[in-house]
């Protein structure tokens, strides 16, 4: 993908991703709601495999998951325990929550499910015709504070499904050095993830599937992978600073104007797990699938911290900025060994951002702030940079949306003792006249 440098760099590289939490799972180690018996639903019956990716630079077939940086271990990690799988039929039509056995395969980002059940939608099909299914995964929501949500069976479709926003909330306030500690800590949080797959198979096939001889959905040319999209978007701040080539903490370590902390000013305290459902209609699609999202899907009466009318001067802001509205950007060093010259890299994640939002006022859009180290004869400086275009260093036009599953990254390139900063950004053109910042793998 060609790329324009402009000043200040952020080259949007997905993350992150969606997902919410539904009522049935995969194990017992979870708090699940009880299941309610369903005289039509037996166990035992078909047997289907599929993988499951939430690392699409791992063999992606989706209909436009294409991105320029994979994720890190972080997040590309699933808890397993937890995910939830739903099924639906050719008409997009709620049959049942699936319960598989998911195993990790190895390669960070890659999941293999395999599921054993009795389905009247499968058995009263004629054998020598083909069968369309979907399958919905959701994983890591209930770290993010996503609540349960029900479906019902033969009425609850996909499209109600992503666009009851008022049932897929996250709540938690993501915190950057918690979710960069999955999977090394198993109180932190996850990235919430969703994804939605399509599959068309022989009914005979199906019929004669057993749990040692599956359909393997995702095996050959025509298999497919179900792939999961984070939630969240990533924000990064590289220290680029008044030095050229690979980064030496002893050489420039000791420069008073390095970044000795960044925060965010200003986002949604709330977010949903699953993308509105036209995300996963674009295009040449003609059934719904897990795709890179153009626009957000921002939760009705969603709170959003407001921060202050923006300044370059921090004395302007410094007595009105709160705790409250600000997330501290965390020390990012999956982030920083991935880059060429292994410059520092600070990373904070948020919930989707749009201006205007329905039923939300918003008055000033996202900021940053970063803070210098200084030392004992050069002061530390506060100096605010707005989140938006820039042309030969100058400010252009505001970021009005913030979307899941892409990196917007900033490389301060030069910072001077009275306060002033230089910087770079890289974007990357559509079709047409569109312009989106390149997105997370």
């Amino acid at each position: 993908m060609n790329s324009i440098l402009k000043n200040i760099s952020y080259g949007l590289s997905a993350a992150l991703l969606g997902a919410m939490s539904f009522a049935g799972c995969v194990s017992d180690n979870y708090d699940c709601p009880p299941d309610e018996p369903d005289p039509v639903v037996k166990p035992g019956g078909v047997s289907i495999r599929f993988d499951v990716i939430s690392n699409q630079d791992k063999r992606s077939r989706a209909a436009d998951i294409e991105g320029d940086m994979p994720g890190s271990a972080p997040e590309d990690y699933i808890d397993i325990s937890s995910m939830q799988f739903l099924l639906f039929d050719s008409n997009e039509r709620f049959l049942q929550f699936l319960r598989p056995v998911v195993t990790a395969d190895g390669a960070s980002g890659e999941y293999t499910a395999l599921a054993t059940f009795e389905e009247p939608y499968f058995e009263q099909a004629s054998d020598g015709t083909s069968l369309t299914f979907f399958i919905m995964a959701l994983a890591n929501g209930n770290s993010m504070g996503a609540p349960w949500a029900g479906a019902e069976r033969g009425a609850t479709t996909v499209e109600q499904l992503c666009n009851a926003r008022q049932n897929t909330l996250l709540t938690a306030r993501p915190v950057p050095s918690s979710l960069m500690s999955a999977p090394y800590i198993d109180i932190a949080q996850k990235f919430p993830m969703a994804g939605l797959q399509h599959f068309t198979v022989s009914v005979s096939e199906l019929k004669a599937s057993t749990e040692e001889s599956p359909v393997d959905l995702s095996a050959g040319a025509q298999g497919r992978t179900l792939n999961m999209l984070r939630a969240l978007a990533k924000i990064e701040v590289i220290d680029k600073a008044n030095y050229i080539g690979t980064y030496d903490e002893n050489v420039v370590g000791n420069d008073p104007c390095r970044i000795n902390k960044a925060e965010v000013v200003g986002f949604f305290n709330r977010g949903n797990q699953l993308p509105l459902y036209s995300q996963w209609m674009r295009g040449d699609v003609t059934l719904p699938e897990t795709q890179q999202v153009i626009s957000p899907s921002v939760p009705l009466n969603c709170g959003y911290l407001n921060p202050p009318a923006f300044s370059s001067d921090n004395d302007q802001l410094a007595g009105s900025i709160t705790q409250e509205m600000t997330i501290d950007m965390a020390y990012d060093s999956d982030a920083q060994n991935a880059r060429e010259y292994k410059e520092p890299v600070w990373s904070a994640y948020v919930y989707e951002f749009s201006n205007p939002a329905e039923g939300i006022t918003v008055t000033q859009n996202p900021y940053i702030r970063i803070t210098t180290k200084g030392d004992g004869t050069t002061e530390s400086l506060v100096l605010p940079f707005r989140m938006g275009t820039y042309s030969e260093g100058a400010y252009q036009a505001p970021l009005n949306e913030i979307l899941r599953n892409h990196i917007y990254r900033y490389e301060i390139t030069k910072i001077n003792t009275d306060g002033s900063l230089t910087a770079n950004w890289t974007v990357c053109p559509m079709t047409g006249v569109n312009i989106t910042i390149p997105p997370f793998n």
